[in-house]
């Protein structure tokens, strides 16, 4: 007796139902686990752009870029707080809610499909193949907004798609989508596949007003969350993006305004073949080829079956306006389109499998082939998915752990700590930005700068103190772009590594240039100054060069490092002084421009020799004014 009932609790469907998901989430946990977001983001790939960003809002209950996406932050924001509590780190904890939020998203994926084809198995199978996939594994790792969204999206069709009666289901959906909507307006491309799965029921309220106007009530409530932006701003909140406490701020936030420039037909043909390519390629990388052939074969199989051609008409409806919106209207990548043409395909993957069973329901005659070579099928149906979840994780595994462990962001904050005290440290807004941002108000890092964006007001915030940024921001700031913006001719020195000093003034030497009698250069440029400094993993040449007048040409800068031989074992010669940005035809006469050259510390660096060399036109180098300090560095 006591068997029985042991073996009818082991069997009762509930507990096998909880018992598959559980496993499908426990294995993609530890397949996760060495691809989490565990440091402040620096990756500048397409899908991590606004990772950092995220990480110090949701540390901070900050707000996001537009559209702001107030309920996903405040929801988020509460449980990263949780997780603190917990002993979670702080970079951490935003990605452990992303992986909340999707798995959530695959917990829903995983009651439709089994609600659909009453195979629970199956449905766990293609649950797990769906998280191995690219754009899914990275957004429940990283902290971003999609997973969220793909919750949203999945609880949407989840309602409309589920055959058994369900009280007052228009309103349950216009309360959902309302939400929905406004935290992400793809959404609104789901309304032709909701409208076709719940036909039936929105008929009849359509000669209902009151049950109209009630679901359109409903909706709106989606809108209050964004009560929180302004609220934030009126707080001093760390971490505020734009002005949302003024109404045309406001309304830049929610119709997202900044990127408008996104939206819209391609203005060429090579343009809208380039979106094409871009957007196929992700499939291609995501699914596969036959991956995608096999979905879209189980789509359309399923249109042949009565119990399947609802969910598969819906999802056809649900991916082709997000998969023309992608290529067509849009020139930016969107994960929610991406999720919604990947759902469909898993869906195909799933009604392609279930077809390849038929010979074990009763209603239905087998195909030709599972009578014929039953076994050959069932090797098929166990053999497919555990090849293409191995060549899942093959293709992703790696490359989402690259995006993930991108240190830029730790290197630019240690390039931040070089800066002068009391200086401003400008970086574009993006990556670097965040990290040193995520520094400041989440690790209460690098309080002695400030820090600023590409579009503060440099005119005050060179009032304040020295403004200083890192050498690579010219390329994409050039000094024209910077004199443009403070209204004045800038001149540039170096004061740490890698870090430029911006000045409206140059600096001048007290007393007239003058040129040693054992001159040799073709310029008249020389070395007022030198000195070695080191640090643990550098040794660091700091020279003042000067000009008697303005030099008609341009020499290069040598700097190597020497062994007690004379040997040279590493080197930092640049094109021009400040990392290239000074051209010795830009200086004044008299003017002192300061530079540094990081070399790498070896041990057995004996001294470095530094000068001014040119490329002759027989392809020789030679070398003017060389000078050699000896390298005196503790150990």
């Amino acid at each position: 007796m006591k068997s029985a009932t042991l073996q009818a609790k082991v069997l009762n469907p509930s507990t096998a139902l909880v018992l598959l998901v559980t496993i499908v989430l426990m294995a993609l946990s530890l397949i996760y686990r060495p691809t989490f977001q565990t440091i402040i983001n620096g990756s500048s790939h397409i899908m991590m752009i606004d990772v950092g960003e995220t990480q110090a809002v949701l540390n901070t209950w900050g707000t996001l870029h537009p559209t702001g996406y107030p309920l996903y932050v405040m929801l988020s924001s509460g449980i990263v707080a949780g997780l603190k509590l917990m002993g979670v780190s702080a970079t951490t904890a935003p990605a452990l809610v992303s992986w909340l939020w999707g798995g959530v998203a695959l917990i829903l994926i995983y009651l439709l499909a089994t609600h659909l084809t009453q195979k629970p198995i199956l449905g766990a199978g293609m649950t797990f193949v769906l998280g191995l996939t690219r754009f899914v594994w990275v957004h429940n790792v990283v902290a971003e907004v999609y997973s969220f969204t793909f919750l949203i999206q999945i609880l949407l069709l989840l309602v409309a798609l589920w055959r058994k009666p369900i009280r007052h289901r228009i309103l349950w959906l216009a309360f959902i989508g309302g939400i929905g909507v406004f935290h992400h307006r793809t959404i609104t491309l789901l309304i032709p596949a909701l409208l076709y799965a719940t036909w039936p029921d929105v008929k009849p309220l359509l000669r209902k007003p009151p049950m109209v106007i009630a679901a359109l009530l409903l909706g709106l409530i989606g809108f209050l969350p964004y009560l929180y932006l302004p609220l934030r701003a009126n707080t001093d909140a760390t971490w505020v993006y734009g002005e949302p406490n003024t109404l045309s701020g406001f309304w830049q936030q929610f119709m997202g305004k900044e990127a408008d420039h996104f939206f819209g037909l391609p203005d060429s043909q090579h343009a809208f073949q380039q979106n094409f390519d871009k957007i196929n390629n992700i499939f291609v990388q995501g699914v596969s080829i036959p991956g995608i052939l096999l979905g879209l074969l189980g789509l359309g199989i399923a249109l042949r079956n009565p119990q399947y051609r609802r969910p598969s008409i819906t999802l056809i409806l649900a991916g082709i306006p997000n998969y023309i919106f992608a290529v067509g209207l849009f020139s930016d990548v969107l994960a929610p389109n991406i999720f919604a043409v990947q759902l469909a395909f898993a869906f195909g993957w799933l009604f392609l499998a279930d077809e390849a069973l038929i010979h074990n329901r009763q209603d239905r005659q087998p195909p030709r082939w599972s009578t014929k070579l039953p076994f050959a099928a069932y090797a098929a149906l166990i053999a497919a998915p555990i090849y293409f979840s191995l060549w899942l994780y093959d293709q992703n595994h790696n490359f989402v752990h690259d995006i993930t462990h991108d240190r830029t962001g730790l290197d630019t904050i240690a390039l931040a700590e070089k800066a002068p005290p009391n200086s401003t440290f400008m970086l574009a807004w993006g990556p670097r930005f965040y990290a040193v941002g995520f520094a400041q108000d989440v690790e209460h890092q690098l309080t002695q700068i400030r820090r600023a964006d590409h579009k503060a007001d440099f005119d005050a915030l060179l009032q304040q103190g020295p403004l200083i940024t890192p050498e690579y921001t010219f390329f994409n700031q050039p000094i024209t772009w910077w004199e443009n913006r403070i209204s004045t001719k800038i001149y540039l020195r170096a004061v740490a590594p890698y870090l430029v000093q911006i000045d409206t003034l140059p600096r001048l030497a007290e007393t007239p240039v003058t040129l040693p009698a054992d001159f040799d250069a073709p310029v008249p440029v020389i070395a007022l100054d030198a000195q070695i400094t080191c640090t643990r993993q550098q040794i660091v040449l700091t020279v003042e060069w000067a000009a008697a007048e303005t030099p008609s040409r341009n020499l290069h800068i040598m700097v190597h490092l020497l062994d007690a031989n004379g040997k040279v074992i590493d080197q930092a010669d640049q094109s021009a002084p400040i990392y290239g940005w000074r051209p010795m035809t830009d200086w004044l006469p008299n003017e002192i421009v300061t530079d540094v050259y990081p070399l790498p510390r070896h041990s057995n660096g004996h001294s470095v020799r530094f000068g001014l060399y040119e490329q002759l036109a027989d392809e020789t180098f030679q070398n003017y004014s060389v000078q050699t300090l000896p390298v005196q560095c503790e150990p």
